[in-house]
């Protein structure tokens, strides 16, 4: 498997997940060929096995992620990315999901979990709905307890209500809840450890309600609960072709918007770039390969990869994720 493909952007085909939660807009907004009801995620670049994406083109056709960062570490930034780092979903909340914290670096290891920072980038929102990050207030864990035996969990929660386009950031430690009739995509650590709190008391087709994990996850929140916003957009460069902009830098991933209007070439860089396209079409060019990837569709450039032309068909949008360089 090793040694061809830095020149060729790998087309991702995710993994799909039906939780109760789930609706169908993922299937519909993005013409996914697949029967899933609900299908409330699409991880668009795993490495995860619960859920691995698989290479679509080129000389890896048919490769699982987690494979190919195994074998050819190189397509991704060597010994830097010897793990894929970033977990990248789809997630359609038909209902809201669970009231949910997930460890940081100094908390994980109390229950044998992975830490997960995350951010939200709003895709699409039905009126008045809702994302809960942090409380209110902060109090104090045995309230907190009371809340949750009470049922009354979400009225401590600060509610905002979303709007498309808007991105938030979610350290590891505060509690959340995506709320019903949001479509988020998010950029993740390459975590699966979840610790509920509260799950509005429903059930599942079984009639069994899902665990929760009270005492682990008041044991990893943050002791500050109160959120603070996400910062603003920093402009990278405008000009007749496109507008590129960086919507979050954190200290694990990178998250950029590229809106095209007609060609832009990427510069090579020393890890690998993971690319969604948003809006309209884009037309990928790399050396005698020619590529035209619709709305909906994610795909990653090598690292290094250095001869390759982006083309908008009428007009498009690109979200684009990476990791800090630490070299």
């Amino acid at each position: 498997m090793a040694g061809a493909g830095h020149e060729t952007p790998l087309i991702l085909s995710p993994a799909y997940k039906d939780y109760l939660w789930g609706g169908d807009k993922i299937i519909t907004m993005f013409n996914r060929g697949v029967k899933l009801n609900p299908c409330a995620e699409s991880w668009e670049a795993s490495s995860r096995e619960e859920g691995r994406s698989m290479i679509e083109n080129g000389a890896y056709k048919g490769a699982y992620l987690n494979d190919l960062i195994k074998n050819c570490p190189e397509l991704f930034g060597g010994e830097q990315c010897s793990q894929f780092p970033l977990l990248i979903k789809l997630i359609d909340a038909n209902k809201h999901l669970s009231i949910q914290v997930h460890p940081n670096e100094d908390k994980a290891h109390l229950y044998q979990g992975e830490s997960k920072s995350e951010m939200w980038y709003v895709i699409d929102a039905e009126p008045q709905s809702k994302i809960y990050l942090g409380l209110n207030e902060n109090i104090s864990k045995q309230s907190l307890q009371e809340a949750i035996r009470e049922g009354s969990l979400e009225e401590l929660m600060r509610a905002i209500e979303v709007k498309k386009g808007q991105i938030y950031y979610i350290p590891a430690g505060m509690l959340h809840a995506i709320g019903k009739g949001c479509l988020i995509y998010e950029v993740q650590q390459n975590s699966n450890t979840t610790y509920r709190l509260y799950d509005w008391g429903r059930k599942d087709k079984e009639g069994v309600a899902r665990p929760l994990h009270i005492e682990e996850a008041l044991d990893v929140m943050l002791e500050n609960q109160i959120y603070e916003q996400s910062p603003k957009e920093i402009r990278l460069e405008k000009n007749e072709s496109f507008d590129y902009q960086q919507l979050l830098n954190c200290s694990f991933f990178s998250f950029n918007k590229l809106i095209l209007h007609s060609k832009f070439k990427p510069a090579a860089h020393k890890l690998f770039r993971v690319y969604f396209v948003l809006e309209g079409k884009v037309c990928l060019h790399s050396k005698s390969q020619k590529y035209e990837l619709s709305t909906g569709q994610s795909f990653l450039v090598p690292a290094k990869h250095s001869n390759l032309d982006f083309a908008s068909i009428g007009g498009s949008a690109v979200l684009l994720e990476t990791i800090p360089n630490k070299v």
